[in-house]
């Protein structure tokens, strides 16, 4: 009976230790796969550089925004107007660049895999058309007296020409 105890622990051991075996060979292609892949990824896509300006004065264009369009990637201007925008997915892709107060500007630039590109824009101030908005205001003494006419029976507001 102790023998037959000892033979069923030795196959048990030597059984584990052979999934161990695949297990561990399975820990390792997935760690070298985590590893890579990343890496793989990121030397297909490229990194997008430069500056947002004022056409007319030259002057940097702090917060404005920079996005590829299509996908997620995209950043905002520094104080002196610069960006570095990694992750661009390489190949053409339109570029999309704005600003409050200021027009959009769709630009198509050839992002090459594992590469960078400068790009400097110009942004032109556009106008923006609102309707028409109309203010009033009472002083803290005619709105007492408008709320008194409007709740009383007996006052009687008479105009004469």
């Amino acid at each position: 009976m102790r023998l037959d105890n000892s033979i069923r622990s030795v196959y048990f051991v030597k059984r584990l230790s052979t999934v161990g075996g695949v297990m561990t060979i399975t820990c390792r292609i997935l760690a070298a796969l985590t590893v890579l892949l990343p890496y793989q990824a990121f030397a297909q896509s490229g990194t997008l550089i430069g500056s947002i300006t004022d056409a007319v004065s030259g002057g940097a264009l702090p917060g404005a925004t920079v996005a590829v369009r299509g996908t997620a990637v995209g950043t905002a201007t520094d104080l002196e107007g610069e960006f570095w925008l990694r992750g661009v997915p390489g190949g053409d892709q339109t570029i999309s660049i704005s600003y409050v107060g200021y027009g959009r500007v769709d630009t198509l630039i050839q992002i090459p895999p594992g590469g960078s590109v400068r790009l400097n824009i110009g942004l032109r101030s556009a106008v923006v058309r609102g309707k028409e908005v109309v203010v009033t205001a009472l002083l803290e003494g005619q709105q007492k007296a408008i709320n008194q006419q409007l709740s009383s029976n007996t006052i009687v507001n008479v105009v004469s020409a």
